[in-house]
């Protein structure tokens, strides 16, 4: 800390947040989106830096993510040695910027159940900048278990049993909509239409044109549009929405589709085109080699392995060339894995089946195969079937759910797997036991599944389940997750067995408690979690968090009876105002946000309150200390004038707010009330500039126009017609006669300025302050003779004080001080040279303890500040107190980039973000001074303010910050 510093950390404000509900993505709703986040082009910038995202593409659900902020100074430069707060859903890390102005961090998504192909926010936070974007999950919505032995089940292992249920490998950027499994391998659809394979691939069956087997998932390259999967013994065959079929793997007894008999021999890795059936909506097959095709048209065609009669076609010999199975007509469902022929669902109710007979799974009282279908009698209300592979490649099992929830089996039962409490073969259906909400059905290798409306998973037979084993009648399971459809192993292939449960999701909602947040104060917010059908879900585990550095109360909990968790947030008191602050839920899978608009306070105030002036809910006090004025406004300030006795702000969104005395109707709002807090003006919208007078406020539209309103008197106002000069006018009126202005300014007395688009000034107001020559008051606007090409117009002084583009400065009215700096001390009513300043860039009136007294201030290019006139409160800031007739230079300042005359004090702006203060400053630490003192605002100040009228004395200092 240099000599003569005192460091600042403003005191906060307070204040209180959105209903806006944001639910999470429903089952299988896959945004379009794969990466939104900002490159650096893009970026969130202030007046120091800029602060980027590194693109990144993908997020796994769990483990760890690569997230990179970058941050550069305006110049481009990196910005080392920095703070920047990475956020990836809800988890968050700060490291700080290396030399090449990055910081990367390895985050944890948290979330291994998210739906895969769901967006999740990346968010940087530093030096109150926020970018942010989105990122894809990777991830997988699917528990597996039983048999691994070829590693079938893709969780990265193979040669074992898995007993308990698990999550398979996070590799999907899709939910998967349907899984068909051979028993040493196994496809996946996803719903972006791509296929996924796992496990052995002596035969090519996996697709990726290899031959070596794989246990995590891949995706099938070449595939798209996909719409239905059947896996055959060795092979793999897919169906897209334009009735193409796909095949690959090993092409023994045509199972693959090809025509040419020479073919049936080879091994295919990749996916080879075989046929067109347009009108085609499902794949199955059976146990072996024959595969079926359902039209559209409730017709079946089939293809591949004849032996035992399993195309149902009336053929035993092998057949490449797709034909229709005679007299089975009406199907809704065809069933995979019944042994060594086929299964189909009528859409009357009824289930039908052909082919190999060994164990009576046709139920037609004989072991003989049928070379056509043949219906399955006593089965009627059937709404899905199953097959499930027997002992022996031409054994099988059939399974049935009808409408009330019950499931019936029959065909061989070894070892339980038709759950009927024995190991009896049946050659007619006889019901499970103990089931009866059964929701959906599956067969596989010599044992059954269910899923019952509860969501557990009934089992029996060989399931290879922890705590069922072997079993004739059924264990249950409870999954971890909600299970959208259950499937398993339908081809006997070594018997390898494999479970396959494909999982949904609970629904997420928040709410912020309040429709817009306020800047340091905290709001309830209000986390929910119901099921499809939102029904509250109590016990499920949440997290949540906060962008834009905002707090949450509680980040972790579950959710109650009512599905709800109750929680607060409070957004740092420095969110810049207007900002949005995005609240999120995130359980294991799924997450959901609310965004809320921020009201906050980007300005700093400090010295006199008096009559509120300052917006901080008091009057009559001195802010010694710097604090941060009321949080309330819903968009960034941007310039601000006080008169002493009230304040206007004008709000980035071109609104214009105000706080104060209000005798004079000042406030604009309608009312002769004091208001100590900031409110808006009715009625003004598109606001470029404000300035305060005596006892009103003037502003300016982008369209060229001026409003007025408060005190009337010597024609401030603008009005023409001087008997309404003494009426207080409480709301904002038209000044008539002049439009195209640019810029406005004023006397510290009654005169007003304005800049026309042509450079060219104009006054009304108090005689002789108007620069026209004469010392008429009048409440007409007029250009001032000479005052051409000007570029800046100052106010404070009591008369004008304006910039030419040619860097000389003007000024003209009383000059008891000696301000106008002509080596007199007599008013002029016309402008005067003050021909000692040239390179100026920026000019300030200021006004002393009395009414009679004022001085000037310019700012030259080379960042040195110059005064003149009054100096009776050491605001020349030279060491003395003596009035000065000539410009001087400020002792001990430079590089400064503003300044800001007030009241018997000045201040001035720094390049290094310090604010330099002399004279009746009316800050602890500095208090009166005749040479500048300094101060380290606890904010990045972008614009320094300060009261320009003497209204009885009150000084006001306005930090205007990022």
């Amino acid at each position: 800390m240099l000599e003569n510093e005192t460091n600042i950390e403003p005191p906060t404000g307070g204040g209180g947040l959105s209903r806006r509900t944001v639910v999470g993505a429903s089952l299988w709703s896959v945004p379009a989106i794969l990466l939104t986040t900002s490159t650096p082009a893009l970026a969130a910038s202030n007046s120091r830096y800029r602060l980027s995202l590194v693109p990144m593409t993908t997020a796994v659900a769990s483990g760890g993510t690569a997230v990179t902020g970058v941050l550069t100074t305006q110049a481009g430069a990196p910005a080392a040695g920095q703070p920047i707060t990475l956020t990836l859903g809800t988890r968050s890390a700060t490291g700080t910027t290396d030399g090449s102005g990055e910081v990367t961090e390895t985050l944890d998504l948290g979330r291994p159940w998210a739906t895969p192909g769901s967006a999740t926010t990346v968010t940087a936070l530093s030096h109150n900048l926020s970018e942010s974007g989105s990122a894809t999950v990777v991830g997988a919505n699917m528990l597996v278990g039983s048999s691994n032995y070829t590693g079938q089940l893709g969780i990265g292992s193979s040669g074992n049993s898995q007993t308990e249920l698990v999550q398979t490998s996070l590799k999907f950027s899709s939910p998967v909509v349907e899984i068909s499994a051979a028993g040493t391998h196994a496809l996946a659809l996803l719903a972006d239409g791509t296929v996924w394979s796992t496990g052995s691939n002596g035969d090519g069956s996996l697709g990726d044109g290899t031959f070596t087997n794989r246990f995590v998932w891949g995706i099938v390259p070449g595939l798209s549009d996909v719409i239905s999967v059947t896996t055959t013994l060795g092979a793999s065959h897919a169906l897209t929405s334009n009735g193409d079929v796909w095949a690959w793997g090993d092409g023994m007894n045509a199972q693959l589709g090809q025509e040419d008999p020479s073919k049936w021999g080879s091994r295919w890795p990749t996916p080879q085109k075989v046929k067109s059936l347009p009108g085609a909506t499902q794949l199955a097959s059976t146990s072996l080699r024959a595969v079926f095709a359902l039209m559209s048209d409730g017709t079946v065609k089939s293809w591949g392995a004849g032996a035992g009669f399993q195309r149902g076609d009336g053929d035993g010999n092998p057949r490449g060339s797709a034909a229709t199975i005679a007299g089975l007509t009406d199907v809704v469902q065809l069933g995979s894995g019944f042994g060594g022929g086929g299964l189909a669902l009528k859409s009357d109710g009824t289930v039908w089946a052909w082919g190999n007979n060994d164990k009576g799974q046709l139920c037609d009282g004989t072991t003989t195969a049928r070379a056509t279908p043949v219906q399955i009698p006593g089965l009627s209300g059937v709404t899905q079937i199953s097959g499930g592979p027997g002992s022996d490649f031409g054994f099988g099992s059939g399974y049935a759910m009808k409408s009330d929830g019950t499931v019936w089996a029959w065909g061989e039962n070894n070892l339980g797997q038709l759950g009927d409490g024995t190991k009896v073969d049946r050659n007619t259906p006889v019901q499970v036991l103990n089931i009866s909400t059964a929701t959906q059905i599956t067969g596989s290798i010599t044992s059954g599944f269910a899923l019952l409306s509860d969501n557990r998973v009934a089992a029996w037979g060989e399931t290879f389940l922890n705590g069922i084993g072997t079993t004739s009648t059924p264990g249950y399971v409870t999954p971890a997750r909600p299970v959208a459809k259950i499937r398993a192993s339908q081809h006997n292939k070594y018997g390898f067995h494999g479970l396959y449960l494909i999982t949904g999701q609970a629904v997420l909602s928040v709410d912020v408690a309040d429709a817009t947040v306020t800047a340091g104060s905290a709001s309830a917010v209000t986390a929910k979690a119901s099921n499809s059908a939102r029904v509250p879900v109590a016990g499920v585990a949440l997290t949540l968090a906060a962008t834009r550095g905002a707090a949450v109360g509680a980040a972790s909990g579950s959710t109650d009876a009512n599905g709800e968790f109750a929680t607060t947030v409070t957004p740092d008191p420095w969110t810049m105002p207007g900002d949005s602050v995005r609240v999120t839920v995130a359980d294991d899978a799924s997450e959901a946000s609310d965004s809320v608009t921020v009201l906050g306070a980007n300005v700093i105030v400090a010295a006199s309150n008096y009559f509120g002036i300052l917006g901080v809910g008091t009057s009559g006090t001195t802010e010694w200390v710097p604090r941060q004025t009321s949080p309330v406004f819903p968009s960034p300030v941007v310039d601000l004038s006080s008169s002493g006795a009230w304040a206007i702000a004008l709000l980035q969104d071109g609104t214009v707010w105000t706080t104060g005395g209000n005798f004079t109707g000042a406030l604009g709002d309608g009312t002769f009330t004091n208001r100590y807090v900031w409110g808006i003006v009715p009625g003004l919208s598109d606001i470029v500039d404000v300035t305060t007078t005596l006892e009103g406020c003037v502003a300016l539209t982008r369209s060229g126009d001026v409003y007025a309103w408060g005190g009337g008197l010597e024609g401030q106002l603008g009005q023409a017609d001087s008997s309404k000069w003494s009426l207080n006018w409480p709301t904002p009126m038209k000044v008539d006669g002049i439009s195209g202005v640019v810029k406005i300014a004023s006397t510290v007395s009654r005169a007003v300025f304005a800049l026309t688009a042509d450079g060219h000034a104009w006054a009304w107001g108090t005689g002789g302050r108007t620069g026209d020559g004469t010392d008429v008051t009048r409440g007409t606007p007029r250009p001032i003779p000479g005052m051409s090409n000007v570029v800046q117009m100052a106010s404070g002084m009591d008369g004008g004080l304006m910039l030419k583009g040619d860097g000389t400065v003007w000024a003209w009215g009383s000059n008891q001080n000696g301000q106008l700096c002509d080596g007199t001390t007599t008013f002029s009513n016309t402008p005067l040279q003050i021909s000692a300043l040239t390179n100026v860039k920026q000019l300030s009136g200021c006004n002393g303890d009395d009414w009679l007294s004022y001085n000037g201030m310019a700012l030259k290019n080379d960042g040195t500040v110059w005064t003149w006139g009054s100096n009776l409160a050491g605001q020349l800031g030279d060491g003395t107190t003596n009035d000065r007739h000539y410009p001087g230079q400020v002792a001990n300042l430079s590089g400064v980039k503003e300044i800001a005359g007030s009241i018997g004090a000045a201040y001035a702006l720094l390049d290094d973000g310090r604010v330099a203060a002399w004279g009746k400053t009316g800050l602890d630490g500095i208090g009166y001074t005749t040479t500048p003192r300094f101060v380290t605002p606890g904010r990045p100040v972008t614009k320094i303010r300060a009261s320009l009228h003497n209204w009885h004395t009150f000084r006001a200092l306005y930090l205007i910050t990022e």
